[in-house]
């Protein structure tokens, strides 16, 4: 029982999150803190799923990525760390999810789905499935290129400006009839404009604790 949680939130809160599952798809540098920080609120139930291995390139912003497990799968990894962390019931997909194989990893009973997928393709798979079978969906946009403090909000992805990951998106949504998605976005112009992405260690974790603190205001206050 997490006692500081429950005396901020309150115990019915706190047991509507003890019963919630929610998916993590993508556990990369936004990704690894949302599945973090909901196992850390209480969340019982997290699917995690991710097919890529730590490298050392990811030692300066995920949270997961140490020099002692580089090579090994991101989603077994944070199992081992989240059952360290929490009581939470952790399933993980340690593979990438596809428009394939969508519908026999995720089904059945999912309170929400934070769509942290970097690949264009997926990514708009993964909210058309969700979209489909009414699964509440929060998806980031980008994260990189940046260094200056900035301000992120959720907004309707038709509501964003000056996120290049979120104009491709919209222009994919648009063929397929999806006329709105919440997604979490920087309200700022990137610091830098190569198409090598840079990163920087807080700028993905600001990102992902917006995503993690909507969705369970979005759980609790329903």
């Amino acid at each position: 029982m997490n006692r500081r949680t429950v005396e901020l939130i309150g115990r019915e809160k706190f047991d509507i999150l003890s019963n919630a599952t929610v998916a993590v798809i993508g556990l990369g540098g936004v990704g690894g803190f949302v599945a973090e920080e909901l196992a850390r609120c209480g969340t019982g139930n997290l699917i995690l799923a991710d097919g890529d291995i730590i490298e050392e390139s990811n030692l300066n912003r995920q949270i997961i990525a140490t020099k002692s497990n580089i090579g090994k799968n991101k989603a077994e990894e944070f199992k081992k760390r989240i059952e360290n962390i929490s009581n939470a019931k952790i399933s993980i997909i340690p593979e990438f999810i596809t428009k394939e194989n969508l519908s026999s990893h995720l089904s059945g009973k999912i309170d929400f789905i934070a769509d942290c997928i970097d690949n264009v393709e997926n990514k708009v798979d993964l909210i058309k499935y969700a979209k489909d079978n009414n699964y509440p969906i929060i998806s980031a946009m980008g994260a990189g290129n940046r260094y200056n403090l900035c301000k992120f909000e959720v907004a309707d992805i038709y509501k964003t400006s000056g996120d290049g990951l979120a104009k491709k998106i919209r222009q994919k949504l648009r063929e397929i009839n999806i006329n709105s998605l919440d997604v979490v976005y920087a309200c700022s112009v990137a610091d830098k404009k190569e198409r090598i992405i840079g990163s920087i260690s807080y700028m993905p974790a600001i990102m992902g604790s917006t995503i993690c603190g909507y969705i369970i205001n979005k759980l609790i206050d329903k």
